[in-house]
This record gives C-alpha cells, structure tokens and sequence, in this order.
C-alpha cells in the first residue's frame, strides 16, 4: 500500500459538540468551554490534561452523571443527553479505585 494513498474515511462513532459547564455562585468557574472531539469506530482515546481541566466533568457529561449547560454529545448520531440506552452502555473508572 502507498503511504500517499487516501485513508478510507470511517464515520464517527461519539461526538462532542461544544460542551460548556461552569460550577461556583453564578457559573463563575468554567469546567468546559466549547469542548468538542471527534472518536472514530476503531479509535483509541484519552483526554489528558492538569488537575481542573475538566477530564472528570467531561465524563461525568458523557455517562450521564452530570447534565452539560449547553452542548451535545452523540454516540453513532443518537444524543446521549435525550437517550438512556446509549449512557448505560458508558462507563468511567478512575485510577484510583
């Protein structure tokens, strides 16, 4: 095979569009602003980032623990703020159990 050969595109299988959540008196804290990704059928993903960057609020969004103040997230183009089956089948263990 080529190395300039086109990679057959694979349709996504999670998306986040624009995730905001803030906590604190009056939203004053900002968790997430405007986080957004894409994870491919087949892909591995982590999210990396310092103690307060939002990695637990993010999953906690995406397992339905924690509602988002605006934003989407979407398993094979079903919301999983509207569907329940799909947040079930998420999980999150942190590495410290």
């Amino acid at each position: 095979m080529s190395s300039d050969s086109p990679r057959k595109q694979v349709a996504p299988f999670m998306v986040v569009h624009r995730l905001f959540k803030a906590y604190g008196y009056m939203g004053d804290n900002l968790a997430l602003k405007g986080l957004s990704f894409t994870v491919r059928k087949g892909e591995c993903f982590g999210l990396l980032g310092v103690n307060g960057a939002g990695k637990t609020t993010t999953f906690r969004i995406l397992t339905g623990e924690l509602l988002p103040h605006s934003g989407d997230a979407c398993i094979t183009n079903v919301s999983l703020l509207q569907s329940t089956s799909k947040v079930k089948a998420l999980s999150l263990c942190p590495k410290n159990v």
